[in-house]
Parts: structure tokens; sequence; C-alpha cells
């Protein structure tokens, strides 16, 4: 037996927990080098197992969990695929907001919305509230809909869906109302504000019944 493989299948003896077969037991008792080697190997095992098991202090910890996380976040953002995912997304939520605005038009439930908060809230929060209604229903449809795998990964991915949504619906809503620009601003936060919440409701939901 070469001394090199007897090295070999010692070490990987050692790394496994067992005791290294007889032809490498017989080796290595007869080869002073691979004994020396042997030797030394046990002496330095025996030392790093003597050492004690250190933890990082909860500042490292969170340092590296913080990390991590920066790490996947930059991932997801330079992610071709990621992308896609939201991009799939976004149009969903669009087609559906599109949908819901035709049943229901924008000024309707503006209409509503300044009626139920009459007294009790100034006018532009009436905007926001239909806008939010217009993001969060078809996000959280559009989100909940996709298969596991097309979900969006994180916080970032419900950014780049909510995103995409955003970029196709702000002209529609622009040439579809005709809002005072102020009021016009106040919808559109609202909506995008709905499609953050609404997408993230989507993937809570998705995921609770695929580990159903």
């Amino acid at each position: 037996m070469e001394c090199e493989s007897a090295r070999e299948m010692y070490v990987a003896a050692l790394l496994d927990g067992r005791t290294a077969s007889d032809a490498v037991t017989a080796h290595v008792q007869t080869c002073a080098t691979c004994a020396r080697e042997v030797r030394l190997l046990g002496e330095t095992w025996a030392a790093l197992d003597a050492l004690p098991l250190m933890e990082p202090s909860p500042a490292v910890a969170r340092r590296l969990k913080r990390r991590v996380q920066w790490e996947a976040a930059r991932e997801t953002v330079a992610s071709l695929e990621a992308w896609q995912r939201a991009a799939l997304a976004g149009v969903a939520g669009f087609a559906l907001s599109l949908a819901l605005s035709l049943a229901l038009p924008y000024e309707r439930l503006v209409a509503l919305c300044r009626q139920v908060l009459a007294g009790g809230a100034p006018t532009p929060a009436a905007y926001l509230v239909a806008g939010l209604v217009y993001g969060l229903l078809p996000m959280a449809m559009a989100m909940g809909l996709q298969g596991q795998r097309g979900l969006a990964s994180g916080f970032v991915g419900l950014l780049e869906a909510a995103a995409v949504f955003l970029l196709v619906a702000t002209p529609y809503v622009v040439l579809a109302c005709g809002f005072p620009p102020p009021l016009l601003l106040g919808f559109i936060a609202g909506i995008a504000l709905g499609a953050v919440l609404g997408g993230a409701a989507g993937v809570g939901v998705r995921r609770r019944m695929a580990w159903a």
C-alpha cells in the first residue's frame, strides 16, 4: 500500500469517527514516515478537540445576520429570474386592478370613501384610502395565485413586484381619472402602499397554504 493512500484512508477514518482498516493500520505500524505523520496528526487533532467551543457574541451574530440579509437582497435585485417573477406578478396585478376599476370606477369609490370619512378625516384621506383598495386587492390576488416557485422572495422581491405594478398602472391612472394633481398624488400613493401590503398578504397566504 502506498503511503499517500494509507494516510488519506487513515484521515477519512478519523473524520468519520471509526477505526482504520487492518491494512491501513498495518502499513502505519511498519512505515516510519507514516507512523510519524499519524502521530503528529493525532496530536494536532487532540489539541483541536481540547479547545473550548466558542460562540459569537450577540453583536457579531447581529452583524453576520445583517450581512447575510444584505447579500440575499443584493442577489435578488441582480437576479434576472427574480425580475421576471416580479414582472409577471406586477402585470397580473395591473390586469386585476384594471378589471376592478372597470367594475368600480375610481370616482365612484372615492365618493364612497368621502362619504364614509365625512367629518372624520380630511378630503385627501379619501383618495389615499380609495387608491389603497386598487393596489391591495389586485396585488394580493396576483401574488396569491402564483405557484410556490413563482413567489417573490423576501421584502425586496415584493418591492420589485410592486414597482413593476406601479410602472404599468400609473400612466393608465393618470389618463383615466381627472383628479387635481395633489389629490392624484395621494391616490397613486395609496395604490403604491396597497400594492406592497397586498403583495405581502398574498405571499403570506400562499406560503401558509403550501405549508399546511
